[in-house]
């Protein structure tokens, strides 16, 4: 029996030296984790300890050992894990929820070692709505609390053209006015197909449908110019949240109005769509073009009655009005 027993001893400490590994690949809020984050990949589950992860991102942590379990949260939510547990409990604390908590399947079960719980980063990221990407190049797995900050300036083959709504030019009904979607898609279809399309050019495709030429006829504007709507992020972005059926617009998912959430889905956006995308408001009605992004704001186009072009939002005509850039709801892509 003991040489049974001890073989067998041997056999799951093989186990788990040919499953387990301790690496220090992993990028957190930009700096490469450190021993005490105790990253480990188990199963090709990348895990690091929860108390670490807490503390980096600042939020709380409480560990119990009898029995044992650890709870990590902030204001708004609390997730508690339970070793070998498949899944961690997230409990609402707004108040504002169906129900007072949920189960957030793990993939990996919540390991209890040395007086550490090591937590699936992945989930750490999902429940907490933080940023997570495996950087193939550098094989680092980077975890940050929200998208990197890229620079970014478009080729120089990518021009933007500017309309505005008074724009003389075009003598558009009531000095423009209620024009703002129209000027956006000539400016963004004229921007991706490289040949001018004019205010005057989009509006007379709606006065096909109805004799206001401002109100917009999404699925008519892009066949008539031979474009398409496209998902303006990635279906599996942090902040996707879903797509309009009526103006093909992507939804930004922001639940909390938090502006850094929009800034860095424009950044994704922007990068996937340099010629530029719409973005729209649920608390006010107008549209305008972002073109563009640097290491402190996004830049726009905004068809306004005046001429702002090249701006950042703070100089938007919106934000005159005290629109934010976190009210921003969806963002409009074609190709």
């Amino acid at each position: 029996m003991k040489k049974l027993s001890l073989v067998l001893i041997i056999i799951f400490l093989m186990n788990i030296c040919t499953c387990a590994h301790a690496s220090s690949n992993m990028l957190v809020n930009g700096n490469i984790a450190t021993e005490n984050f105790r990253v480990t990949t188990i199963n090709g589950v990348t895990y690091a300890d929860a108390k670490a992860l807490s503390e980096a991102f600042g939020l709380s942590f409480k560990s119990y050992y009898y029995p044992a379990s650890a709870t990590v949260g902030n204001s708004q939510k609390m997730m508690c894990i339970v070793p070998n547990e498949p899944y961690a409990t997230v409990a609402d604390l707004t108040g504002n929820a169906s129900q007072e908590y949920t189960y957030h399947p793990l993939s990996g079960p919540g390991i209890y070692d040395n007086n550490s719980f090591l937590v699936p980063v992945r989930a750490f990221a999902e429940i907490f709505g933080y940023y997570i990407n495996y950087n193939a190049s550098t094989k680092m797995v980077e975890l940050s609390t929200y998208a990197p900050v890229v620079s970014y300036n478009p080729p120089q083959t990518q021009s933007h053209v500017f309309y505005y709504q008074s724009q003389a030019e075009f003598a558009l009904p009531n000095s423009g006015s209620g024009y703002c979607w129209v000027c956006s898609y000539a400016m963004l279809i004229s921007n991706l197909k490289g040949q001018r399309i004019t205010p005057n050019d989009v509006a007379r495709v709606n006065e096909t449908k109805t004799s206001n030429g401002a109100y917009c006829y999404h699925s008519e504007i892009a066949s008539a110019f031979g474009v398409k709507f496209v998902s303006a992020l990635p279906e599996d972005s942090i902040y996707y949240g879903g797509r309009d059926g009526v103006s093909g617009g992507t939804y930004i998912q922001n639940p909390n109005k938090d502006p850094q959430i929009t800034i860095a889905a424009l950044r994704q956006a922007l990068t996937l769509h340099p010629e530029g995308v719409m973005v729209r408001y649920a608390s006010y009605p107008h549209t305008m073009v972002a073109i563009g992004f640097n290491d402190y704001s996004i830049i726009f186009n905004d068809p306004g009655a005046a001429h702002f072009e090249n701006v950042p939002f703070e100089e938007t005509c919106v934000a005159s009005r005290g629109i934010n850039i976190e009210d921003i709801t969806f963002i409009q892509a074609i190709d």
